[in-house]
């Protein structure tokens, strides 16, 4: 499931080099909320009042990707494929006294955003899976307790041919450490993931997804999760962005003839998108605009 939203900007223009106070009228679902601001202007120059795009992933077993990988010798699952599960299992257990570790890989199709996007927040959620095979469905703190990790999943991975011996490396930089269970069923709901995602959607190639395991892997502890094919919806993993769009051909061109080919400063020097400064926009026709871009 990906549900998509927006609060539309303004287009407003200024008309005198001075200290000038707007009003800008934003919309939304529930409400109309009047919201005032001050902007010193640089000559006549039109103001974008950039608006906030939003996005619910939270897919099925089709359109999802993730699997457990599971090291456990005496049961020959080292080489086994877990993308179909309809469990994620986070685990640190004995099997005749021989390690049993289970881990988890999710990566969410970040496809629809644009690169350049400027993410406000990513929340991440995980849910228990009561039904669960392991553990009938329930957390454990057997033996310490169960914190657990997200990190960065660096390489690439198939969800149907993943396994404990050929999975992919992690990076622990910008990990985000989390608590241990306090109930059986514990849902983790709306983990801020905002810093990973951003690096995610400036860098798609480098996009591998999300690296779950247990921070401290000696037995007996445990976390049960649904996966994207649990016949539950409401329970898959989930992220939630809301996010500005990047300033481009979709916000400056005023016809399909001509394409944004170059961002200056007013001293006519190369720089990437900047809000709320002067900007001069050339097209390759060879026109030239001059915007502020604010974003709310």
């Amino acid at each position: 499931m990906a549900i998509h939203g927006d609060t539309i900007g303004a287009l407003i223009f200024a008309v005198r080099a001075d200290v000038m106070t707007y009003t800008h009228l934003a919309k939304n679902s529930t409400e109309q909320a009047m919201r005032r601001f001050k902007l010193v202007l640089i000559g006549l120059l039109p103001i974008v009042l950039m608006g906030q795009e939003f996005l619910i992933l939270q897919p099925d077993g089709t359109d999802g990707k993730d699997a457990m990988i599971w090291a456990a010798p005496n049961f020959g699952t080292n080489d086994n494929n877990y993308g179909s599960s309809d469990q994620l299992v986070l685990n640190a257990w004995t099997n005749s006294t021989v390690p049993d570790t289970i881990r988890a890989l999710v990566e969410f199709d970040l496809s629809s955003v644009p690169v350049g996007s400027s993410i406000t927040y990513a929340l991440l959620s995980f849910y228990n899976n009561a039904s669960g095979a392991s553990h009938n469905g329930q957390h454990q703190n057997l033996d310490g307790t169960n914190e657990w990790e997200i990190n960065r999943a660096i390489e690439s991975w198939d969800e149907d041919e993943v396994t404990w011996e050929n999975k992919p490396a992690y990076s622990s930089a910008g990990q985000i450490l989390m608590s241990a269970s306090s109930s059986p069923d514990q849902d983790y709901i709306d983990t801020d993931v905002t810093d990973m995602v951003q690096d995610m959607v400036d860098h798609p190639e480098l996009n591998f997804g999300f690296y779950l395991k247990l921070q401290n892997e000696t037995p007996y502890k445990a976390l049960v999760f649904a996966s994207s094919e649990h016949e539950t919806p409401e329970i898959r993993p989930r992220l939630i962005l809301q996010y500005t769009l990047p300033v481009g051909l979709e916000e400056f061109n005023l016809s399909e003839s001509r394409k944004l080919i170059r961002i200056t400063d007013m001293l006519g020097r190369e720089i990437p998108y900047a809000p709320g400064i002067p900007l001069i926009l050339q097209f390759d026709d060879g026109t030239t605009e001059q915007r502020v871009i604010i974003e709310n």
